[in-house]
């Protein structure tokens, strides 16, 4: 039996661990149909959800310490955080042009409730979502094995914990949502890493998230086919990334 480096087994019995709390929140969901009332319980289960995973991030860490998550504060901060934002406006502009959509969007509640409750959400999903998958299973797998196979097998695994496993199968969905959530932390994967800060993929998580819920533009195309235009478009960022200068290496001295 092959035996696994100790923090590699560490990673992926988080990764376990925040794919049963997925299906948990799923589970919650189902039963107590929040999906279709979000406001205000599946909104307060969707927080308990989320706050769930950072605790779970924070106890395999065993430590408070957010420079052990690579979350790092340092003097160019702003600029990593920036790149973030850079990339999500991209990202979110190419899906307006690319998709059928429209800017008369109906919001569910009054928007000085919507507004502030999405913008805490969206930056407690980067928040909680990059320090699990990124800031510790990555970072933990790339010390036993080379860059790009630790962001592909923290990619996979975080492709995996978006599966709903409870509920009616359907194959050809969840296959495009998963695919979707692989490419997204390749990219993210690849943002932190360049980056040397788990600020510049929180920042593009969460900024996606809630600009994404937040601008009056809404997509009038299948699910499927918007998950399938996310998923080119994550692959099309990573060429950008590449790009000398964009990204500059000597990031990582400023820490």
């Amino acid at each position: 039996m092959v035996k696994l480096p100790p923090k590699i087994s560490k990673s992926i019995l988080l990764s376990i661990c925040a794919t049963v709390l997925m299906q948990l929140y799923y589970l919650a969901n189902v039963s107590f149909n929040l999906w279709e009332n979000y406001f205000p319980g599946g909104y307060i289960a969707h927080v308990l959800f989320y706050l769930s995973i950072f605790a779970a991030t924070i106890l395999f860490l065993g430590s408070l310490d957010l420079g052990n998550l690579g979350i790092r504060f340092s003097r160019s901060w702003l600029r990593r955080s920036m790149i973030g934002l850079v990339f999500a406006s991209y990202h979110l502009g190419v899906r307006i042009v690319v998709l059928e959509g429209t800017f008369g969007r109906i919001y569910p509640i009054q928007l000085e409730i919507y507004i502030p409750a999405y913008i805490i959400l969206g930056l407690l999903i980067g928040w909680s979502e990059e320090s699990a998958f990124r800031g510790y299973i990555q970072a933990n797998i790339i010390e036993s094995s080379k860059p790009l196979t630790a962001i592909l097998l923290s990619s996979v695994l975080f492709g995996i914990y978006h599966i709903h496993f409870i509920g009616p199968p359907d194959p050809a969905w969840w296959t495009l949502y998963v695919f979707h959530a692989f490419t997204g932390g390749i990219f993210m994967g690849l943002l932190y890493y360049e980056t040397g800060n788990l600020l510049s993929s929180i920042t593009y998580h969460s900024a996606m998230i809630i600009i994404g819920q937040i601008m009056p533009w809404t997509p009038l195309s299948s699910p499927s086919h918007q998950l399938t235009i996310a998923s080119i478009v994550n692959l099309s960022q990573i060429p950008i990334l590449k790009i000398p200068g964009f990204v500059s290496k000597s990031l990582r001295q400023n820490l």
